[in-house]
């Protein structure tokens, strides 16, 4: 595929996932939160951008806009797939620990052959 057949296809996708609206509201966010830190500071600046009280008119209209897209009506459709496979009784049971058992003891052996001389050269 070429670049720009490939740069179509993923706007396709964000359009189809609504990933548009996200970068709508994401650059109203920044434009309020740019807008109001110039009177006050930049902590109110960004109190007064996400209280929900001062919208701007880019997140009205992406508000207007979430609400007139339609709906995913796929997601409205209940899969059940109760008769391809029977229910399972799951059950929970700790891990047996057998307490005759105990473990190895660890000897630590010296070593009993010298390094070789002269060390070995890196090829």
């Amino acid at each position: 595929m070429t670049r720009v057949a490939k740069w179509l296809v993923v706007a396709a996708l964000a359009l189809t996932l609504g990933l548009h609206w996200a970068v709508l509201q994401s650059a109203a966010w920044v434009g309020m939160a740019v807008k109001f830190s110039q009177d006050s500071s930049f902590g109110v600046a960004l109190g007064k951008t996400f209280d929900g009280q001062h919208p701007c008119q880019l997140c009205k209209f992406v508000e207007n806009g979430k609400k007139s897209a339609p709906k995913d009506e796929f997601s409205k459709v209940s899969l059940k797939l109760d008769g391809l496979c029977a229910p399972a009784a799951w059950t929970l049971t700790s891990p047996q620990i057998s307490t005759d058992a105990s473990p190895a003891p660890l000897f630590l052996t010296a070593r009993f052959l010298a390094p070789p001389v002269p060390p070995p050269r890196a090829v």
